[in-house]
């Protein structure tokens, strides 16, 4: 079973772009990125295709949730553990949809398994505890390897401070 960031990286899938279904290569591509705005501009665009497609066709508004879902997915990634808070405005922006959309998407991907964390009305935030792991590309690796690099020199400046106040007490 693949996911679609592992599948854009199969030499099979790269083949469809030199074919008569390079609107189906485009169209994933546009998925897999997570830009709902993106991916709603390629539907518009292979609508026709779309539609003599019966799966697609007969799919249609569960895709529409699903590309949310993933940007909902992104959008937490980007975030580093500690900042995991995210108001329901900045959910509504980068998923496109209503701030009256955002608990049904929120419910949606919790109840796949996809997040965990809670939902807070009051305050139109949603905390999250957890996201399950997924394929990393090249891009999500590189953004990994920045947060490791940030948390190394947090960890030495922590451990210089501690040091520079211990030496009075060891001697």
């Amino acid at each position: 079973m693949f996911n679609t960031s592992e599948f854009v990286e199969k030499d099979f899938f790269k083949i469809m772009s030199t074919s008569k279904y390079d609107w189906i290569y485009k169209l994933i591509l546009s998925f897999n990125s997570a830009k709902v705005d993106q991916f709603e501009e390629m539907l518009k665009i292979y609508h026709e295709n779309i539609s003599n497609e019966e799966i697609l066709r007969n799919n249609y508004a569960l895709i529409k949730v699903k590309i949310r879902i993933a940007a909902l997915l992104d959008l937490i990634f980007q975030k580093n553990k500690n900042e995991r808070v995210i108001s329901f405005k900045e959910i509504a922006q980068e998923c496109c949809c209503t701030l009256n959309d955002i608990e049904i998407l929120l419910i949606k991907a919790m109840s796949l398994g996809l997040i965990k964390g809670h939902i807070d009305e009051v305050e139109n935030k949603f905390v999250v505890n957890w996201i399950q792991p997924k394929f990393l590309d090249d891009k999500k690796i590189s953004l990994l390897h920045d947060r490791i690099g940030n948390w190394i020199q947090k960890s030495e400046k922590v451990l210089f401070y501690f040091q520079d106040i211990s030496g009075p007490l060891l001697v």
